[in-house]
């Protein structure tokens, strides 16, 4: 469990570094309390990487899947215009083929 966004590990490790690693030292006050804090900062900035990892990998994936939907939409545009020239095209033949089949009122 961790307290404080804190890993329980490092503060055991801090513990034990602090009492083993400063013998015959004369301990400054708050210095334990200092190196909880940075271990906690450490934690905190390493799980932020990680989600801003995440979420570049996320923006990444929806990215190439946006620019596919836009290459499938150009396509098939393209087939639509490609369809509307055909018939503008047609449009004489068709008024020239109709034009006697006009009732005149």
């Amino acid at each position: 469990s961790s307290k404080g966004g804190i890993p329980a590990g490092s503060i055991a490790s801090v513990k034990q570094r602090d009492t083993v690693g400063r013998v015959g030292q004369a301990q400054k006050p708050g210095m334990f309390e200092l190196e909880v804090e940075v271990l906690g900062l450490r934690s905190e900035v390493d799980e932020q990487a990680q989600r801003v990892q995440r979420c570049e990998e996320i923006l990444a994936r929806e990215q190439s899947n946006m620019l596919r939907a836009v290459r499938g939409v150009e396509r098939e545009q393209g087939q639509m215009q490609s369809k509307v020239d055909d018939l503008w095209q047609k449009l004489p033949q068709l008024t020239a083929v109709l034009a006697p089949l006009q009732v005149h009122v």
